[in-house]
């Protein structure tokens, strides 16, 4: 796949066995390209665009991220962020229906990494939080990454809905050391929202 940030190739996953949840991804690229760039050069901050892949799980399939430009480790296409403690994961739980997230979380318990596992309790609480403020937010201290990469980013991301349906997620990403989780969303929430929809109907309409 290629970075919508810079332009560069890099290999993210093919789905292997999962039927049509790559056109899903080439899908949600292709309509939501344009898009991203737009928001990451209106706020001056990475964006990811991260796909459903069944089981509750979304990877991230294309990105903005330039590290000269946004201060956070660029390499992400490819990446499943935790479902429950990254601002993409739970964005996009928070879109699905109350029945596909009891299914989707059925297949996904068994599978977690000891943190997330942990987690799983304070889901109803963590989805109600994007409810009430409009957005997700990285859990505080989570970082996903099995080494260090430098700054810890946070992140805001809410999810990408087709005719209802959520499809995936987009957020805004940048080192925690230049703002707050607040600021961010104080003075961008509107342009992320808006930029959601846009994918969203742009994926519908898409034939």
């Amino acid at each position: 796949m290629r970075r919508s940030g810079d332009g560069w190739y890099q290999l993210g996953s093919a789905f292997p066995s999962l039927g049509g949840l790559a056109d899903l991804a080439d899908r949600l690229v292709a309509v939501a390209k344009e898009e991203i760039v737009r928001l990451s050069e209106q706020t001056g901050l990475g964006v990811d665009l991260a796909a459903a892949i069944g089981e509750g799980r979304t990877e991230i399939v294309d990105t903005t991220r330039v590290f000269k430009k946004h201060g956070v480790y660029p390499d992400s296409v490819g990446y499943r962020a935790s479902p429950i403690l990254s601002a993409l994961g739970a964005a996009y739980l928070s879109g699905l229906s109350k029945p596909e997230l009891a299914e989707g979380l059925r297949g996904l318990v068994e599978k977690l990494p000891r943190e997330d596992a942990a987690a799983v309790q304070q889901l109803p609480q963590i989805l109600q939080a994007v409810t009430d403020k409009g957005y997700a937010a990285r859990t505080h201290g989570h970082w996903g990454r099995a080494v260090d990469y430098g700054a810890l980013p946070l992140a805001i991301a809410v999810p990408i809905l087709a005719d209802g349906e959520a499809v995936g997620a987009v957020n805004l990403v940048w080192n925690a050391d230049d703002r707050s989780v607040e600021a961010v969303a104080k003075d961008y929430l509107a342009q992320l929202q808006q930029a959601a929809k846009a994918i969203g109907q742009a994926y519908a309409d898409f034939a």
